[in-house]
């Protein structure tokens, strides 16, 4: 419609009252804020795992008292067995030693009894040759007493001197003995089964006198 026309029909006031009400852009209606349920959990709650719980889980129980009781008593026992071992082992061993020394004190006994009559022999008789037979028998029941015991005696005359198991005093010249040989013994060796109580104290040759001279 032209403006002429409604102003002839002094319709403006009405029509701009229309266009207004037309024109005029709605208030979007308030969308009211949605209540959290109460049911609903916290999203930080819901991702992060209850570690109380898996503290609870993995933490051991404490034990009971009675188990401790129990366990402190068999320590307890078990350090009385140890200790009456440990009593019992060297009450062993002291008795073990204390044996040992008798047995040989009983097998020596023999000698000393058979060089008492020697000694007795020599001081109501003058005879040389029952003295030497009693020295002789006297060395006889030695050599048999140390038989008895397992030890070896060492009397390396005319072998080859080994350090390990002889002991040089000295060398002397020999023009028949090889250079190393043992000469003569001066005290005995003692040898119990492999091991070496006493090295037996030799005299060694020391080979001719041209062959010091050679070295």
């Amino acid at each position: 419609m032209s403006g002429d026309y409604l102003s002839r029909l002094n319709l403006i006031p009405i029509w701009s009252e229309i266009m207004d009400e037309n024109t005029e852009v709605p208030e979007e209606e308030a969308i009211p804020p949605v209540e959290a349920s109460s049911e609903e959990s916290d999203p930080s709650q819901e991702t992060e795992p209850d570690n109380d719980a898996e503290k609870e889980q993995e933490a051991p129980s404490a034990p009971d008292e009675e188990d401790v009781q129990a366990v402190k008593d068999r320590l307890l026992r078990a350090r009385a067995e140890f200790d009456n071992f440990r009593k019992r082992t060297q009450r062993d061993l002291t008795e073990a030693r204390a044996n040992s020394q008798i047995q040989t004190v009983l097998e020596f006994a023999t000698v000393m009894d058979n060089f008492q009559l020697a000694m007795m022999a020599v001081e109501t008789s003058d005879d040389i040759s029952a003295l030497k037979a009693g020295m002789r028998m006297i060395h006889n029941e030695f050599d048999r007493a140390f038989e008895r015991m397992g030890i070896d005696t060492l009397e390396p005359e005319g072998e080859t001197f080994d350090p390990s198991i002889h002991e040089a005093l000295q060398t002397e010249n020999c023009e028949d003995t090889d250079e190393g040989t043992i000469l003569r013994v001066i005290k005995r060796g003692y040898q119990l089964k492999d091991r070496l109580i006493r090295p037996a104290c030799v005299v060694v040759s020391s080979g001719t006198a041209a062959d010091q001279d050679e070295k």
